[in-house]
């Protein structure tokens, strides 16, 4: 399967049908991934770099907030999974959106490794969160200018790509929210 086939708007970074739009192929396959890369360069260099203080202790535990993460993280790896196996339904291609799990398994394993804690997991993490919200807004845009009521007919109907990544949206701005006030 090609990294986005059949989707009207073509590949590159800008559409042939609407010249002042990204294509959703182009999100999906350079930009969403390259935040998870950015994310992973900055766990690099926050893991080789030597640590402020050597009381840097693990955060107390707090064990609701965890779990809560957890499910957030459930929920968004879930949703991503919906959006995946939609695309793959439709015959668009998924482009490099699998790719996003790799950051999902990082973000968690880093929030329930106790004993690697260092305190500036946390904002490597808020960053992903961020950099996907920001990417989330530009790509939800796109659709809606689209038009929300295209590919009707289909098995992904326009609405419903909408209304996924709406919800992805929500569940990365409340991990952002999360990872932030978790010490």
């Amino acid at each position: 399967m090609a990294l986005c086939s059949n989707r009207p708007e073509g590949f590159g970074p800008r559409s042939h049908l609407w010249r002042h739009m990204l294509t959703s192929c182009f999100i999906d396959t350079i930009l969403e991934p390259l935040a998870t890369w950015i994310y992973l360069l900055l766990i690099a260099l926050v893991f080789f770099l030597p640590p402020k203080s050597t009381k840097d202790s693990p955060p107390p535990s707090h064990r609701f907030l965890l779990i809560g993460y957890s499910v957030l993280m459930f929920a968004v790896a879930g949703m991503l999974s919906v959006e995946i196996a939609r695309l793959v339904l439709a015959d668009f291609g998924v482009g490099l959106l699998p790719f996003l799990y790799v950051a999902y398994l990082v973000a968690l394993v880093l929030r329930w490794r106790r004993s690697m804690w260092r305190s500036e997991w946390k904002w490597c993490g808020v960053a992903l969160w961020v950099m996907l919200i920001v990417v989330g807004v530009v790509k939800i845009i796109g659709e809606i200018k689209e038009g929300v009521n295209t590919r009707k007919g289909t098995k992904y109907p326009m609405s419903d790509q909408v209304t996924d990544v709406g919800v992805d949206i929500g569940l990365w701005f409340l991990l952002a929210g999360l990872e932030a006030f978790m010490s």
